[in-house]
């Protein structure tokens, strides 16, 4: 389990752009996906556009390992750039095979461990969605709102996904330390009225 810092995100979605490691930029769009809105591989590879409502800005999670992940995402704003740049192609799936005329793409393990060995570095493609996790919590969000986004079935599975910073960590230790000194100050050192038996 690795989390991606932000410069490591840029330099790997920078070199997919100017580099054709996979074709039609399906590994840079997948992962945009999976880092954005916290998709597992298979199910950004599985978006069919009957699920993609642009109006709404939001996607069907309509294939996953369980009930669980079968859910409605909100969308950015550069994932619903993504998809509706990619609704206009042929047939029902964002991420249409060459291959296999009528299927989606399954996998993208080559061209990202081809991308990981020209760049130098070593994690694996799912660590972006634990990269979105980690994210998630880091900019606010929280546990049980994170859990139904990635369609997990228990918290106990989330909160193995977030790994919080050590900068994340000083900061709120710091913001801790602020709100405390602020209810000290604030405190006029009455004692609060004993209650019978005490």
């Amino acid at each position: 389990m690795y989390i991606l810092s932000v410069d490591e995100e840029r330099q790997y979605f920078s070199f997919l752009q100017r580099r054709s490691i996979s074709e039609n930029g399906n590994l840079h769009d997948v992962g945009r996906l999976m880092i954005q809105q916290g998709l597992r591989p298979e199910e950004a590879l599985t978006i069919e556009k009957s699920g993609v409502d642009l109006e709404r800005r939001s996607v069907k999670v309509s294939k996953s390992k369980s009930n669980t992940g079968l859910r409605t995402l909100k969308l950015t704003s550069e994932t619903w750039q993504l998809l509706a740049r990619r609704i206009s192609s042929e047939g029902p799936w964002i991420f249409p095979s060459s291959r296999r005329p009528g299927a989606h793409i399954t996998k993208l393990n080559c061209p990202h461990d081809r991308a990981m060995a020209r760049l130098g570095m070593n994690w694996v493609l799912y660590d972006l969605r634990h990269t979105f996790a980690t994210r998630f919590i880091e900019s606010g969000g929280d546990l049980a709102t994170l859990k139904d986004i990635m369609g997990h079935r228990d918290i106990r599975t989330t909160m193995r996904y977030v790994h919080v910073s050590q900068h994340h960590q000083f900061q709120a230790m710091e913001h801790f330390e602020k709100s405390r000194l602020a209810l000290e100050k604030n405190y006029d050192g009455r004692q609060l009225p004993l209650t019978s038996g005490e």
